[in-house]
């Protein structure tokens, strides 16, 4: 009965942030439609100038005799676009498309005939091929194709026609977020694409959804209002392959809307800047909330696409540390150390699909290697993994009485939400000093609130870890290494991380109260993989308010 109410309570504490119209339309979705499937009428729109090169996809490959998605490799079966011992993430990769723009294994003529085959044994709308998120990449994947010089035949219009006219009466309004961006920007590719009536009606209807979402979803930082860098990444590219087709059918966009190219320059220049700061040297995303590597291209790649399309961000050499106010992150740059924070709320909170309880958390790297991380991600599927990934105790933060900060449960649901409050930055030139307090175990006993202080130096990252309240609690603070480093426990307060080849060497130091465990855990930087690595876990049991100092001073590079 316990557990029956819980379950209620956590449910309840769920829902009650949903927009109407998301109640409203899943409810509405449970109601046929009915489609006018006329596909008599195929007029193309004349193209005037070439379609400037996109990002060549390097995180997937079809040959015939092997399918490559997400690190998991199936062998190849014709007429097969549902495997059923593959996961529901894994199949709409195979129905995206994406392979039409791989880097390896390019064969034209076989794709065009994977394209026949999709159209031959996927008539019935209801399969998984037609969920509307694969359908809207595959509908943008099909036509970027055709623009890079690719012939298709009257039955490939006819069929992006079929997928359009669906997408059109299936926009994801009970999702909202990232997929009502990707489904908008299919059904204005096809508006474009196209020269019918209904093409109009797609694009007029494309750009009011776009100009819409823009306001709300892209913030005045720069960042997508969901975190994820990931994400963030992937939103980027998408305006960027939008700008591209505006380009390529010139002058029709301005019988429609005279401000929208311009509106997507500007959010395109604001999102790159973003991007910069929230990936590491490396180029690739940092780890917070849903992130991790072959997903979304990095931030070189993003740069590169956006130059060929004359769009140009310049950056001062002298803005090494910046603090984005509105989706709450805090990116630090020195001669060796750069440091990310996690001062955010969990998202937006009709949308916390891909959000983790990862408040204050943060990750760090020497020039282009990581070293301080969070574990990534390995799944969506609704398992012990997932819950696991989306935790406090994956991230480098604190966690009080083994509680996440946030109530993450099932694959993208969030009861509780930790809040963000009181956050300072403060940057001079030779010492960068941040903080933020979040409420995230209000709701225990003496209500507990979490603060975090980093001192950022050239060669040193000081942490103050508090937690005021008045209950005895059991506390764990956690730091987690790349695999690249190893810790070398020195005395009871005193540990030593070494790189693999011995050249860089880190000390790090912590206050007298507190256990120190050296641990191996894992690391997930990319979908269905895992690698080994090594954690420090302090461990803290007293009444609180309590306070621990940890700091980690660089002692040797290479």
């Amino acid at each position: 009965m316990n557990n029956f109410l819980n379950y209620q309570f956590r449910l309840y504490r769920t829902v009650k942030h949903l927009k109407f119209e998301q109640i409203l339309f899943r409810f509405l979705k449970l109601f046929p439609k009915f489609y006018n499937f006329d596909i008599s009428d195929i007029k193309i729109e004349n193209v005037k100038k070439k379609w400037i090169k996109s990002i060549s996809n390097k995180f997937c490959s079809i040959s015939k005799s092997q399918i490559v998605f997400l690190n998991k490799c199936v062998p190849y079966q014709k007429s097969v676009w549902h495997y059923k011992t593959e996961s529901k993430l894994w199949n709409y990769n195979l129905n995206y498309f994406n392979f039409l723009n791989q880097k390896f294994y390019v064969n034209k003529s076989f794709f065009a005939k994977l394209i026949d085959d999709w159209i031959l044994n996927n008539n019935n709308i209801k399969n998984l091929a037609w969920d509307p998120y694969p359908t809207s990449i595959r509908i943008t994947n099909w036509i970027k194709w055709s623009l890079n010089g690719n012939k298709l035949k009257k039955v490939h219009y006819q069929s992006l026609l079929k997928q359009s006219i669906y997408l059109n009466k299936n926009i994801e309004k009970h999702l909202l977020g990232n997929h009502l961006l990707v489904n908008a920007k299919a059904i204005f590719f096809a508006g474009m694409y196209f020269n019918t009536y209904e093409s109009d009606y797609w694009l007029k209807k494309s750009i009011l959804i776009l100009k819409k979402e823009f306001k709300e979803q892209i913030l005045d930082d720069g960042g997508h209002f969901e975190r994820s860098p990931m994400y963030n990444a992937l939103i980027l590219e998408d305006l960027l392959d939008i700008y591209n087709i505006i380009n390529v059918f010139d002058r029709k966009i301005f019988n429609y809307d005279k401000t929208i190219k311009s509106l997507i320059k500007i959010n395109i220049k604001k999102m790159l800047l973003w991007q910069i700061f929230m990936s590491h040297p490396d180029g690739k995303v940092s780890f917070f909330n849903d992130s991790c590597f072959d997903v979304a291209n990095n931030v070189y790649d993003l740069l590169s696409y956006a130059k060929r399309l004359k769009i140009s961000t310049k950056i001062k050499k002298s803005l090494n540390s910046v603090y984005f106010k509105n989706t709450g992150y805090i990116s630090v740059r020195g001669q060796y150390l750069n440091l990310i924070a996690d001062v955010a709320n969990l998202g937006p909170d009709y949308l916390p699909a891909h959000g983790h309880a990862d408040s204050l958390s943060f990750e760090v790297s020497l020039k282009k290697q990581r070293v301080i991380v969070n574990s990534g991600i390995s799944t969506y599927e609704i398992n012990d993994q997932r819950i696991y990934e989306r935790s406090t105790r994956a991230h480098s933060t604190l966690m009080l009485d083994n509680h996440d900060s946030s109530e993450v449960w099932s694959s993208f649901r969030v009861g509780r939400r930790a809040k963000i409050s009181n956050v300072n930055f403060k940057n001079n030139i030779k010492l960068k000093k941040f903080s933020a307090s979040h409420d995230g175990y209000i709701y225990k006993k003496g209500n507990p609130i979490v603060r975090r202080i980093w001192s950022f130096e050239e060669r040193k990252i000081s942490i103050v870890d508090t937690v005021n309240g008045s209950n005895k609690s059991n506390i764990k603070i956690y730091f987690y290494f790349h695999p690249y480093f190893k810790p070398l426990k020195v005395n009871n307060h005193e540990v030593l991380i070494k790189s693999l080849n011995q050249k860089d060497i880190f000390l790090l130091d912590f206050s007298n109260n507190v256990d120190v465990k050296i641990g191996q855990s894992f690391w997930y930087p990319e979908f269905n993989k895992k690698i080994k690595n090594c954690s420090i876990e302090l461990n803290i049991y007293q009444k609180l308010p309590i306070k621990v100092k940890s700091t980690i001073r660089l002692i040797d590079t290479a």
